[in-house]
This record gives C-alpha cells, sequence and structure tokens, in this order.
C-alpha cells in the first residue's frame, strides 16, 4: 500500500511470518514537503547534549515547553564515543520550518547541543489513533486494533546561523 500510494518498487509481498505483525514505512528525501496549512504536524529530532550533567535533559525539555510544542515520545542511545555520552531522540508536535520550532531548536543549539532533524510530517488523526488509554485491554498494539500502523516522513537536517 506505502509503495503503491508513492510510487514506490515492490520487493516482496506477503513475506510476514505474523499475520499480527505490523510494519512503518519511511519516505526519505533530502528536501522537505511544502507546508500544507492546516496539518497538525509531528517533527523528529535527535540531540547530542554538550555535556552530561544533571538536568540538561530538563533543560532541552524546557526550550519546548517554553514555546507549548508537546514531546509525544522521548528516548535515550547512549554514544559509543564516549562513556557517560547520551542521544536524545524526541517526537516533538510541530512544522520544523515554523518561527516557534526554529526558535526552541535554536536555544537548544545555543545550549551546545548538536541537533539533527530526522524528518517532519503530518500527524496521524484518523482511525486507528488512540485518544486515551482508558478501557484498552492492552496496550501492545497486536492486542489492541486501534493503534495505527502507517507513519510517513521525510528526512532533512536543519543548519541554524
Amino acid at each position: 500500500m506505502a509503495g503503491d500510494l508513492y510510487g514506490l518498487a515492490r520487493f516482496a509481498s506477503g513475506a510476514q511470518d505474523n499475520d499480527a505483525a505490523h510494519t512503518k514505512f519511511f519516505l526519505l528525501s533530502k528536501a522537505l514537503a511544502p507546508f500544507q496549512e492546516g496539518v497538525r504536524y509531528r517533527t523528529w529530532i535527535a540531540v547530542i547534549p554538550q555535556s552530561n550533567r544533571t538536568g540538561i535533559l530538563a533543560q532541552i525539555l524546557e526550550c519546548f515547553a517554553d514555546r507549548m510544542l508537546s514531546i509525544f515520545s522521548l528516548s535515550t542511545r547512549p554514544l559509543r564515543a564516549d562513556i557517560g555520552a547520551y542521544c536524545f531522540i524526541a517526537t516533538v508536535e510541530g512544522w520544523v520550518d515554523s518561527d516557534e520550532f526554529k526558535g526552541a531548536l535554536a536555544d537548544v543549539f545555543e545550549m551546545g547541543s548538536l541537533v539533527r532533524v530526522l524528518g517532519s510530517f503530518p500527524s496521524w488523526n484518523g482511525p486507528g489513533v488512540v485518544s486515551s488509554v482508558l478501557g484498552l485491554g492492552g496496550l501492545a498494539p497486536s492486542r489492541n486494533p486501534a493503534f495505527k500502523r502507517d507513519v510517513h516522513s521525510l528526512a532533512s537536517t536543519l543548519t541554524i546561523s
């Protein structure tokens, strides 16, 4: 379906070994797709702080909270280059090229952090989006069909000058 939607070549079909498995597809590009008025966006970013110290994550998150940009997911990955060095990966509300988002990224950058924009994409609001966890039989997608399986993304980098 994703390949048909974007005119991509299909390498295999029906290759899953579990019918309940869900696959996310990402369409990558070096350029952002044009902004669509009235569409809600989410943006994936990776941030590597200059130093690992108490409160650094809170300071990074505050850059977005000050602009009323919600963070929907946050994960941390250790970097092999240095013990105690981490990369934070976040899904943030907003379009990467909006004034609010650029301001938040500029503040993070000014803290000495390395910042990479991994993608900015329309937020899915259709069937399958869980608006509340109340009453769910389980949070695993295999046990709850309300979880959405489809994500579109464009990759980009952002240079702040």
